[in-house]
Order: structure tokens, then sequence, then C-alpha cells
């Protein structure tokens, strides 16, 4: 069965990255086309923790030969009508370049103003949260019976 959302997907994930999409048959190895990030995008229906590591592996040695940070978005495809976030991946070594050159704009934040940049930008989490607890609701509902 052909899955369609995945060009999406990978423009979603350039446009997270301020960079372009290569167009499919580029025959290159990142998606994303960045001056500041070698990246990777997966569109996944399943997608195991040693292949997650393997692509991370893999865009650190090309962020280290290009002297980009390496990173692997990847958001699951749950099918129709079911939205997942897009997850950021980074080794740790490339989360303390990220994080050591925005940690002090963060520091410099009241906590108001930390929470309220928080629920401006993960709206994702909202859904999810929805979902989890229609989950769990359900599942309760299915133990009653």
């Amino acid at each position: 069965m052909s899955r369609t959302g995945w060009k999406q997907v990978e423009r979603e994930a350039s446009a997270l990255l301020g960079a372009t999409r290569h167009w499919a048959n580029a025959g290159e190895r990142e998606d994303p086309d960045s001056p500041h990030f070698a990246g990777q995008v997966k569109n996944p229906q399943r997608l195991s923790l040693a292949e997650l590591e393997r692509l991370v592996e893999e865009m650190t040695i090309r962020g280290i030969d290009a002297g980009k940070v390496p990173v692997v978005l990847v958001k699951r495809s749950a099918g129709a009508g079911r939205p997942t976030p897009m997850l950021v991946v980074l080794p740790a070594g490339a989360w303390r370049i990220v994080s050591e050159r925005f940690m002090g704009d963060l520091e410099e934040m009241t906590a108001a103003d930390l929470a309220a940049l928080v629920r401006e930008r993960v709206v994702e989490a909202l859904g999810q949260r929805r979902r989890v607890a229609a989950y769990v609701a359900k599942s309760k509902a299915r133990g009653r019976r």
C-alpha cells in the first residue's frame, strides 16, 4: 500500500531546520539542504531503536565531514486521521552544541515567559495528551467488561 504523506513530512522537517528539501531523485543522503544541519527525515510506520541509532551515527559522520550539526527527524506514520508528533533526535554531543548556544537565552527568561513560550510552541503535545487520555479511558472501559 502506497503512502503519500512523506513528502509533506520532509517539507515540514526542512522548514523546521530552515532548509530546503532535496527533490525525490536527487540521490542525496541528506533530505533537507541546510548550511547548519546534516539531516535525515523518516516517516515510517515502525522504526526500531537500533535503526534510529544507525541513522544518527550516519548523520554524525556526515555532520563531522561537512562541519554541520547531525540530526534525524522522525514522524511516525500512524494512519489517516491519527496525527503523531515530529521528533528531533540528536546525539548528545550535538545537543551540547545547540544547548550551549541557546541556554543563555533561556536563563534570561522568567519562569512565566518560559511557560508561555512552551505553551505557544509545543502545540502537538496538546493533541497527544487528548489521545493518551482517550486511550486510558478506553483501556479502563475494556477492563470493566
